[in-house]
């Protein structure tokens, strides 16, 4: 069926889908990392779990972020939205998308999630009063329709991340919904043996972030460990850059500069935002960051900034561009990279530790050899292994990856596991029954934000990728002679080479020019800018975008 040809594509979806079993679509977060946005569908009731936005590559200049589809937003307005936490691959679209929900629709979450939410609506001046928020505690339960509900709060890299038990009778499924977790940490809501109690389930969704790492994630205590020798040792300036939701990490380094009197400052609106939110759900018990102002020259002070992965504009990036006054780095200090560097950043960020070495900042932090000052929120090969084992699910949805990672599921479960693994693809609506069965493919893509604006044009970001590379060629033409009146080329060649090359270019495309408009041909346009773009390729070596402008 070409769903493309129907003007109703919400009627079509929803025709296809018998109201007796249970159905499941991604729009985000399976193929590749980020924009985590899932459906679940029985009998009329929908509910959503995260929306979650995702992060733009090298190839897609000038995009900020994208969103779930809205084909999916307007096929599957949610009865209730589930939230698993506050990380923006979770929660970023929300402000984007909330048109699609009707008024109090209930938003579940924990309470750190939720006041890390209502600071992004504030800020996008979205009324809070349109939402009905509902905090989620321990081990709680609740009815949406035909849905049972069960949230199981896990250790993460931010605080109250939970996953989530699903379970309808009627359908006779049950399902546990994995967020991003690891089995190891300091979560007070963690409770092990209410997750093994929920098995076995029909469908197990689990993440898959850290699945080509083997062995076990580290406990934080271990980084908590290093980060006091450090702090208790070190003679001079120490500078600490981190996740902003890292807030047990952060909380620990405030408790240690004050244990060995040391003053604390921190630079970065994003991880106060953070702490804030920590404070208002209770999470922190004291503001150990007010009214620390530290003079930037004192030698006892630990600085805590913000922008670990370097993004343009970022305290991090200033800091190292001596662009944050008063603050400026010096040759003895030290700077703790208490992260881990996701791979699209990894020029950004070695730029600005290269920078900062070049100063004479001693660098700790970027490899597990070296003191180990981070580690992962994400479950590695023994933990997954474990996580399994207490579930003990028949069907294995790999979810939060790539397929490289979903792959090595069938790897590490071994030939004679039981266990179905079953990959998913995303903008593709499955019926889940003794197997996942594929009901309908969905014509859909991301939705992309800019500036102001929400577009799908992926064609846009192949014209900007093109003048990056080759530039631009303004042709100027006479309408009524065809006389080529000028001819440009920006940021093509070097100058030195476009005067060689631009006597021949300037008669090719004169002649080119009297031969195709004195011809019959359609599209003319078109078929200039194609011929032009040969005579570019044959000359300059260059394919320059094209820009013909009649006068």
């Amino acid at each position: 069926m070409d769903l493309l040809e129907d003007n109703n594509l919400t009627r079509i979806i929803r025709g296809n889908l018998e109201s007796d079993k249970l159905h499941v679509c991604f729009g985000g977060g399976v193929g590749a990392f980020g924009r985590n946005f899932t459906v679940f569908y029985y009998n009329g009731a929908t509910i959503w779990v995260d929306a979650g936005c995702g992060f733009p590559s090298h190839s897609l200049p000038g995009l900020l972020r994208t969103i779930p589809p809205k084909e999916l937003l307007e096929a599957f307005p949610p009865d209730a939205i589930i939230f698993t936490h506050a990380h923006e691959d979770h929660v970023g679209a929300l402000p984007y998308v909330y048109q699609h929900l009707g008024e109090k629709t209930p938003i579940y979450a924990g309470d750190f999630t939720l006041a890390i939410i209502k600071k992004r609506l504030r800020d996008c001046q979205i009324d809070l009063n349109y939402f009905e928020f509902v905090p989620l505690t321990k081990n709680s339960r609740f009815k949406v329709h035909d849905f049972e509900i069960h949230n199981f709060f896990m250790p993460h890299s931010i605080p109250q991340s939970f996953s989530v038990g699903i379970n309808i009778a009627r359908a006779g499924q049950k399902i546990f919904f994995s967020s991003d977790f690891k089995l190891q940490g300091s979560e007070k809501n963690y409770d092990r043996q209410a997750i093994q109690d929920f098995g076995p389930v029909d469908y197990l969704f689990c993440d898959s972030t850290g699945i080509l790492t083997s062995g076990s994630s580290p406990d934080e205590s271990l980084v908590v460990e290093n980060l006091e020798n450090i702090i208790k040792n070190w003679p001079g300036r120490i500078f600490l850059t981190t996740f902003a939701s890292q807030i047990e990490r952060l909380a620990e380094v405030g408790r240690l500069a004050k244990k060995y009197n040391r003053h604390l400052g921190i630079r970065g609106q994003s991880i106060v935002t953070h702490l804030e939110a920590a404070l208002e759900a209770r999470v922190l018990t004291e503001s150990f960051w007010y009214g620390r102002k530290p003079d930037p020259e004192q030698k006892d002070v630990v600085w805590i900034i913000s922008g670990c992965q370097a993004d343009e504009g970022s305290s991090f990036q200033r800091f190292a561009d001596e662009k944050l006054p008063p603050l400026k780095p010096e040759k003895g200090d030290l700077l703790i990279y208490s992260a881990s560097v996701i791979p699209s950043n990894t020029d950004a960020v070695f730029n600005v530790l290269n920078k900062l070495s070049r100063i004479g900042v001693k660098i700790i932090g970027l490899a597990d050899y070296d003191v180990r000052v981070h580690t992962s929120g994400h479950a590695r090969v023994e933990d997954l292994k474990q996580y399994i084992s207490w579930l003990r699910p028949k069907t294995l949805v790999p979810v939060h990856g790539d397929h490289i990672h979903f792959m090595k599921f069938h790897e590490i479960l071994g030939e004679n596991h039981g266990i179905d693994v079953k990959i998913l693809d995303d903008n593709c609506i499955y019926s889940l029954e003794s197997q996942a069965n594929e009901i309908m493919r969905i014509p859909a893509i991301p939705q992309m934000i800019e500036e102001k604006e929400i577009h799908t044009e992926y064609s846009l970001y192949s014209y900007r990728l093109n003048l990056s590379v080759s530039g631009i060629c303004n042709i100027v033409v006479r309408e009524e002679n065809k006389r080529l009146e000028q001819l440009q080329y920006i940021g093509t060649s070097s100058q030195e080479w476009l005067k060689k090359c631009t006597p021949e270019l300037h008669k090719e495309i004169s002649a080119l020019l009297i031969k195709v408009c004195n011809s019959t041909e359609n599209n003319r346009d078109r078929k200039l800018k194609q011929k032009i773009s040969k005579i570019n390729i044959g000359i300059l070596g260059k394919n320059p975008y094209v820009n013909i402008i009649w006068i």
